[in-house]
């Protein structure tokens, strides 16, 4: 079976050594070593993932070749650089991006910087790396980060939700 591949990483790598070639990963054909070579050269991203963006991003940012093996094929990739600066601080905020759903869902209630309501956490995430995260599943979330001092929670008056907060938020309102 075939090693996956963590293209987040090989892009980061890429990144930090401009111009030098780094292995991304061996492949039992040729023909899914080129559509490698191809998704790289594109930055090209599946349809039923069009809300995430390449790692390889923007297009052209990455050369790519394959190498023939005694097995397959071994795809390697470099960093060429790019001239569009907001492509770069995205990528460079994607390769940053919190590692877990609470800590995206934690910096997103931060950033949002308002009461967050379970409804607010699923929009919120929706085009989040989890963006099938249920409601039980971020009701869970916002208690254990409430639970954790990460965020405060009260009972809404007008309507009887339960709403959160940054707590750092909630420190500079009460000053």
């Amino acid at each position: 079976m075939r090693k996956l591949v963590d293209h987040v990483a090989v892009a980061a790598r890429c990144r930090a050594n401009p111009g030098e070639w780094q292995e991304v990963g061996e492949y039992n054909s040729t023909q899914s070593a080129d559509g490698m070579v191809r998704t790289i050269r594109t930055a090209y991203v599946r349809s039923s993932r069009a809300r995430a963006a390449s790692p390889y991003s923007p297009a052209g940012a990455f050369e790519a070749t394959r190498v023939l093996t005694e097995f397959g094929a071994r795809v390697e990739a470099r960093y060429v650089g790019s001239d569009d600066e907001a492509w770069n601080d995205a990528v460079a905020a994607l390769t940053a991006a919190p590692a877990t759903r609470r800590e995206y869902l934690l910096a997103a209630v931060k950033a949002y910087g308002g009461e967050v309501t379970t409804q607010v956490a699923e929009e919120l995430m929706a085009d989040s790396p989890w963006p099938t995260a249920g409601r039980n599943t971020l009701r869970k979330d916002l208690r254990s980060l409430a639970r954790d001092g990460r965020l405060t929670a009260q009972d809404r008056v007008e309507d009887g939700r339960r709403a959160y907060r940054s707590t750092a938020l909630v420190k500079e309102t009460t000053r």
